[in-house]
């Protein structure tokens, strides 16, 4: 995604922030398109590792004029686009979409219990 943020610069935000008493949440972002199941399970093990007091997963959302949606392809405009918080691909993507829910749903479930 053209980050310039390192992860383990995002851990060391993470722990300083806390050291220093505030909450942190993080909003990942899995199934951007050339990532692999292997890199998305990554994504969630960092998620579970970090002291966060929420998270948040969302697919790619590929905005006109954005280089994602100049990227993607068969982008369905008959999806409703203003529906916030969906694991629902508005293009056409590698991965599915039922094992994608599963995933983030069974990750929020272990925050959610390491949380306790």
């Amino acid at each position: 995604m053209k980050k310039k943020a390192t992860l383990e610069e995002g851990r060391k935000a993470v722990h300083h922030f806390r050291r220093v008493g505030i909450e942190v949440a993080a909003f990942f972002i899995v199934g951007y398109p050339g990532e692999t199941i292997s890199s998305i399970e990554d994504t969630f093990r960092f998620a579970l590792e970090l002291p966060l007091e929420y998270i948040s997963f969302n697919v790619p959302y590929p905005l006109p004029g954005s280089q994602l949606f100049e990227r993607v392809s068969k982008i369905d405009q008959s999806k409703d686009w203003n529906v916030e918080n969906e694991i629902t691909f508005v293009y056409e993507s590698e991965f599915d979409e039922a094992w994608l829910q599963r995933r983030i749903s069974e990750t929020l479930q272990a925050f959610s219990e390491k949380k306790k």
